[in-house]
This record gives structure tokens, sequence and C-alpha cells, in this order.
């Protein structure tokens, strides 16, 4: 599911001048929820407040972005679940050595 968020963002992006305010603050409430999940999945690794911080102010601000705005908190958005899933345990073994 992440990496397809991922993708919906990168697409959103590239198409920010045919998408509502309401669509982009969408998929950056979705990437809030996201950002939220992942970090629950990496044992000891504290929340990103200036990412949190940011997606949160975007997503209230979505309607006075830019279209250029807009195309980099979409991509910012992208590559913080990027950074995300390159942190979390990717086996079983993994799992056990970061508890």
């Amino acid at each position: 599911m992440p990496r397809g968020l991922i993708s919906e963002l990168e697409q959103a992006a590239s198409e920010v001048s045919s998408l509502t305010s309401h669509q982009v603050r969408t998929l950056l409430n979705r990437t809030i929820n996201m950002v939220q999940r992942l970090h629950e999945e990496v044992p000891g690794e504290p929340i990103n407040r200036d990412l949190m911080s940011y997606l949160r102010t975007a997503s209230m601000e979505t309607g006075r972005l830019s279209e250029d705005e807009k195309v980099h908190v979409l991509l910012d958005a992208a590559e913080g679940i990027r950074m995300l899933l390159s942190k979390r345990p990717t086996s079983l073994g993994e799992l056990r050595r970061t508890s």
C-alpha cells in the first residue's frame, strides 16, 4: 500500500493542474496517516515532527498553494514515505534485531 500511495503522489504531481484542492488535500491526509502507521512499524524511531508539521500545514493550506508549491509538496510527501520505508524492517530477522 505505501508504494501505491507513492505512485499516486508522483502521478498527482505530474497532473497537478487537473486536480482540485480537495484532491490534493485528500492525498496529503492519506500520506499523514501512512507516515503515522509506518512510524509505528519502526521500533524506537521517533516520528519526524518536521515532516508531519509540513504535511499538515500543506494539507490545511492547499487552496492557497500555487501549482508549483503543490507539485513540491506532493513529491516531498512521496519522498517522506520512501524514507520511512527504507528504515522499516523487511524481514522477520530484521524485525527481531530491532526488537
